[in-house]
């Protein structure tokens, strides 16, 4: 199973998934961590909402991803 968390809520539910099926987990860090202002949805400057209106921006390791879910693996994110 891949997944991202920025706070923490994904990657537990992830967790809970592997543990239950067996699968085996990969988490898809961000090149730059983000911050709690990053994260303030409610603004419309902070880095998600930026990257929520112009999706050219997300840095995500595409080529991992896909490498991992053509042996198989769902894709949570």
């Amino acid at each position: 199973m891949v997944y991202y968390s920025a706070t923490g809520n994904t990657e537990e539910v992830a967790n809970y998934i592997a543990d239950a099926t067996g699968g085996d987990l990969f988490e898809v860090e961000p090149a730059e961590p983000y911050t709690d202002d990053d994260l303030n949805w409610t603004d419309d400057n902070s880095r998600v909402s930026r990257e929520y209106a112009d999706e050219s921006l997300i840095e995500e390791k595409y080529d991992e991803i896909y490498e991992i879910c053509e042996k198989g693996s769902k894709l949570l994110l």
